[in-house]
Formats: C-alpha cells, sequence, structure tokens
C-alpha cells in the first residue's frame, strides 16, 4: 500500500518497487501531488513484478519523442473545449511555447530545466514572484495533463517551489475615494471621445464597475436584455460562460442606477453591447487620460495605482466601509473564499471590529479601588468598618460575637414592624450583615 509522510518542506511518496522492496522518491510540497505519484510508481511497479507490458509505458516511451511544440496545441486545444476563455489560453500558449523553445521534446523537460527557466525569468526579466508562481502553477497543469493523458509517468513540476508573492508586490492598486470617483465622473462626462466611447458611456461604465464590482472581461460581455430593470428588485443576470468562476452571476442594481440605465439603454436592441468597449489593453489608455483630465493621479506617493480592477477593489472596500458582515461582501463580490474576502478587505473590516469593542461598556474599575484591591487592604477595611457598624447596631457582643437574631428576641415575625418603623436603618443593617458574613466565608 503506498503511503506518503513528509521530510522537511516536502512530501515523500513511499511504494513498493518491482524488486518487492520498499522505496521513497521526494514529490515536492504539493501533498496530492505526492499521492498521485507513489500511486503511479506502485502500478508501474506491479504491471513489471507480473510480467505485463502496459501499453500506457509503450504510449509514453512513443511520446517522449513528440516535439514539445505538440503536446502544448493538444493541451491548449483540452483548454478551450473545457470552456476556458480565451485570454487565459493566449497566457497558457505563450508561457508553455516559451518552455518548448528550451526543449525540444518532452524528454528534456526535467526540474533542473524548469528550475533553470524560473531562475532565469527572475534575473533577467525581473519577474515579480507572483508572475513566478503563474509560471509554477501552469507548468504544474500541464506536466499532470501529460500524466493524465498517458503522455508523461510522472511530473517533473512536482518539485518545483511556490514563493511569497506578499514580499515581493510589483502592482498595488487602490480604491478611490468618494471625492476622487465624483470628481473623475465629471471630468468624463464633459471629456471627448475615447477609442469610439462616448463621454456619457464611459461614466456609465466607471459607475456600473464601481457599484456591482462586476469585472473588465465581464463588463464586456453584457448585453442590453442582461439589465433585467423592470424587475422587483432590478439586476443585472450574467451567463456563467462570461464570469471568472463560470457560476451564474445575479446582481442587484441600486434604484437611482435604474433609472439612469432606462435613459442610457433607450433605443438598443436587446442583443445589442452594453458597451461599445476597446481591446483590454486600451482600457487603461482610455481611464489615464480621463484620469489625468480629472486631476487624480495614476500613482500616490505610496506607489499604488488606479486602474480598471480599482473600481472593483473600491466596491468591495466601500462596502466594508459601510459596515456590512463579510459573508454579504463575499457574495456580492462572489469570492469563493471568505479568506479572500478578509485577505484583501481585512484592513476595513478590522476597523468596525476596532469601532464596535470601543462602543462596549468600560467595566474598568475606579482607580482608588484598583490600587486598594491590588494592595489586600479594601477587604480588611471593608471589614472593619463592618465590625464596627455591627457593634453599633448591638450585633455584636463584648466579645466581638456574633448575636444570634432568635436570642435578641428579632425573628421573621417582627422584621416588617422594624423594617416600617426605620426602613432605611433595617436596610443598611441587611447590606451589613451581608458584607459581614463575605468576610468571614473569605476567612
Amino acid at each position: 500500500m503506498t503511503s506518503v509522510y513528509r521530510r522537511g518542506k516536502n512530501w515523500v511518496a513511499s511504494y513498493r518497487g518491482a524488486d518487492g522492496l520498499w522505496k521513497a522518491k521526494t514529490a515536492g510540497t504539493d501533498k496530492s501531488m505526492a499521492l498521485q505519484l507513489a500511486n503511479k510508481l506502485e502500478t508501474d511497479s506491479m504491471l513489471r513484478r507480473e510480467g505485463f507490458v502496459d501499453a500506457t509505458m509503450e504510449k509514453t516511451k512513443a511520446s517522449a519523442a513528440v516535439p514539445l511544440a505538440e503536446h502544448v496545441a493538444a493541451w491548449i486545444e483540452s483548454l478551450r473545449s473545457k470552456g476556458v476563455t480565451r485570454a487565459r489560453t493566449r497566457v497558457a500558449a505563450y508561457r508553455l511555447n516559451r518552455l518548448a523553445a528550451k526543449a525540444d521534446t518532452w524528454a528534456g523537460v526535467t526540474p533542473e530545466l524548469l528550475r533553470a527557466f524560473l531562475k532565469e525569468l527572475r534575473s533577467a526579466e525581473n519577474a515579480s514572484n507572483l508572475t513566478h508562481n503563474g509560471y509554477v502553477q501552469m507548468f504544474r497543469q500541464f506536466c499532470q495533463w501529460m500524466v493524465r493523458e498517458g503522455r508523461a509517468t510522472n511530473s517533473p513540476a512536482a518539485s518545483l517551489a511556490m514563493l511569497n508573492a506578499k514580499t515581493d508586490r510589483r502592482h498595488v492598486r487602490r480604491a478611490f475615494t468618494v471625492s476622487e470617483l465624483r470628481e473623475l465622473l465629471a471630468a468624463t462626462a464633459a471629456g471627448p471621445v475615447r477609442y469610439g466611447m462616448t463621454g456619457g458611456e464611459r461614466v456609465m461604465l466607471y459607475r456600473l464597475a464601481a457599484e456591482t464590482g462586476l469585472r473588465s472581461g465581464e463588463l464586456r460581455a453584457l448585453t442590453r436584455q442582461c439589465f433585467r430593470l423592470d424587475d422587483s428588485p432590478p439586476t443585472i443576470n450574467l451567463d456563467a460562460a462570461f464570469t471568472k468562476n463560470r457560476q451564474y452571476a445575479v446582481l442587484e442594481l441600486r434604484a437611482d442606477t435604474t433609472i439612469a440605465l432606462r435613459t442610457f439603454f433607450a433605443g438598443k436592441l436587446p442583443r445589442a453591447r452594453a458597451f461599445n468597449m476597446p481591446p483590454m489593453w486600451n482600457i487603461i489608455d482610455i481611464l489615464k487620460a480621463d484620469l489625468e483630465a480629472a486631476g487624480i493621479p495614476y500613482a500616490d506617493d505610496m506607489g499604488r495605482v488606479l486602474d480598471f480592477h480599482s473600481f472593483r477593489h473600491t466596491c468591495g472596500a466601500w462596502l466594508a466601509a459601510s459596515g456590512a458582515h463579510p459573508k454579504v461582501i463575499q457574495s456580492i463580490m462572489r469570492h469563493s473564499d471568505i479568506r479572500l474576502t478578509m485577505d484583501t478587505y481585512g484592513h476595513r473590516l478590522m476597523e468596525q471590529e476596532s469601532q464596535a469593542l470601543a462602543k462596549l461598556p468600560d467595566l474598568s474599575l475606579p482607580p482608588e479601588s484598583e490600587s486598594l484591591r491590588a494592595t489586600g487592604t479594601m477587604d480588611s477595611h471593608a471589614s472593619i468598618s463592618a465590625e464596627n457598624a455591627l457593634k453599633t447596631k448591638g450585633l455584636f457582643g463584648h466579645s466581638g460575637a456574633v448575636v444570634c437574631h432568635h436570642e435578641s428576641g428579632y425573628n421573621n415575625a417582627t422584621k416588617p414592624a422594624i423594617d416600617a418603623e426605620k426602613p432605611h436603618e433595617s436596610r443598611a443593617s441587611a447590606a451589613v450583615a451581608q458584607l459581614v458574613e463575605r468576610s468571614f466565608r473569605k476567612a
């Protein structure tokens, strides 16, 4: 039976080899990859022990001589068949074809080659840790596909390590302030046509992006029929084919935005595009020009930028600042994991927690009480005061012993009469008696 165990930072796959002896092989930092490798090695060893000729092994040997570019093309085609967006398939093809330029065939794709490729990427091209991790994930996905398809026996990318992207952030975006966004919308409305988009169309695009958190590609896919302005409440319905997580999205609209959209869509056919957006690489040029017209710098003194995705960041940040529950923010932003919501807007939510805690009642003791209790004199002072009060009331004898109520003629029958006679003294005596009782219990 196969198993995996930790050795330092890496997982080790343990399996029984063809000779019947147990063997171990380092499988990288991913436990699932280690389990997959252990099962694969165990299966291959069993086939060798039983004397079977595995057709997969023959296929693997044949595919090792096939040009790597052909394997890459087959993988890209499989991504398209699964509905992966064109933008993601373009990125995958670009990164894998760069690797194919380093290794002609699959046999040349070794862990040493992949590590050398990534090292050159960071040193020669000054790539960030985030870019490095993107390449690592792409290599892993491609190599896993090669193993699943029987084109390879193991993954040379299993041992590749991820880097901490938080320590090397190159592109840090920020959210708009309310005044900045209003200034941007005012300047854009008065601005000229940019890349085929009028000022009014850009205003509606920016406003919708900030209020709904829709991404650039999702806004580009919107048609007139996606807007259900007559529903209660009015919503945007976006098909799963156009969302990042491939889930059907329904986003509620504000009442004032609904009124503006009715005017904006007047005369548009149901299948017409909602916005005449240019290619994605021109969107940032449009926004930079509108920011300059509004007198808003693209990057602030801390290097944080305002790009198109900042509208989505603004939506989440403003929701957090308004006091919305994190689960509500997660739902509106369509995050699959609450940790993503907390990591992105956690500073805003922590501010709310601090404000909420500050509104709780102050339970700290007065300074005098704290100092007396810390020195242990508070209880002794209270006991002495209580004893003096009891002596004054005749509840202590000359020897300091407590006089019982029934011996002094005090009982439940006479208590109401005494309380009626001297209500204030009666209540005071009861309070003192309770204090004395607590003092004796402590003693």
